[in-house]
């Protein structure tokens, strides 16, 4: 009897070993595999964003902002692509007088798209889709692109 109570033991602790092993692997795995994508995605972001650049165009309305917040307000940017990659889907982050930011997407007629991007050298006028009145003055205009990279502003 005394020689079968360790190899029951062991058998045990084989078994508790191998129960466990067979919940968390899956887990692992996923986790592992996420953790690859995540990786992969932030490495192909980083190789798009350094090869992109685009600013403001300063020969247009104020060091290339144009905007009015009496009536039917508008703001309006020139930015020029300086980079190798397209860049599309423009969006706004205006700072008001106050210090609040508001953000605003680039009107369906102006907008820069995968389709038709803003291409390397071209230059273009975007503009903000304001939804709401705006009564303070304008203090900084940030434009960003889809891939939310090399976002430029502007203090106005």
């Amino acid at each position: 009897m005394k020689g079968i109570q360790p190899l029951i033991g062991a058998i045990m602790l084989i078994s508790i070993i191998l129960v466990l092993a067979a919940m968390l692997s899956p887990w692992l795995t996923r986790l592992v595999q996420d953790s690859q994508n995540q990786t992969g995605e932030d490495v192909n972001r980083e190789i798009y964003c350094r090869d992109m650049s685009y600013d403001f165009v300063q020969d247009y309305g104020t060091n290339g902002v144009d905007w009015s917040f009496t009536g039917s307000d508008y703001l309006r940017v020139k930015i020029k692509n300086y980079g190798t990659n397209n860049v599309y889907g423009f969006s706004f982050e205006f700072e008001l007088a106050d210090y609040s930011i508001i953000r605003f997407k680039a009107t369906d007629a102006s907008q820069k798209t995968m389709v038709n991007p803003l291409r390397p050298q071209e230059s273009a006028i975007i503009e903000a889709d304001i939804t709401q009145d705006l009564t303070q003055d304008l203090r900084k205009v940030s434009v960003r692109n889809s891939m939310d990279c090399v976002p430029v502003s502007m203090e106005v």
